[in-house]
Order: C-alpha cells, then structure tokens, then sequence
C-alpha cells in the first residue's frame, strides 16, 4: 500500500515539475522574442539616426 502511494506522490510531483518547467520555457520564449523586437526596433533607430547625419 505504501508503495503505491509513495509512486502516485512521485508521478504527481513529476507532473507537477514539468508543468513548471513547461511554463518556465514557455515564459523564457515570450521574454526572448520580445528582446528580439526591441533590438530590431532599436537597429532601425539608429540607421534613421545615420540616416539623418549623412
């Protein structure tokens, strides 16, 4: 009996790790493709600005 409840315990914790980690992940690519945004946005600004300086 212990044994059964002791595997259950383990895969809900298992779930419950990959769930977050799956989160985590999901959260890091939001936060990355933003960056890739703003450096895009950015570069941009800067050519304007050599742009207006030639």
């Amino acid at each position: 009996m212990k044994k059964l409840t002791d595997r259950q315990n383990s895969r809900i914790r298992s779930k419950r790790y990959r769930d977050k980690k799956r989160r985590e992940l999901e959260q890091a690519k939001k936060t990355a493709e933003n960056l890739q945004d703003e450096v895009t946005e950015l570069r941009m600004q800067i050519q304007m600005l050599r742009n207006m300086v030639n």
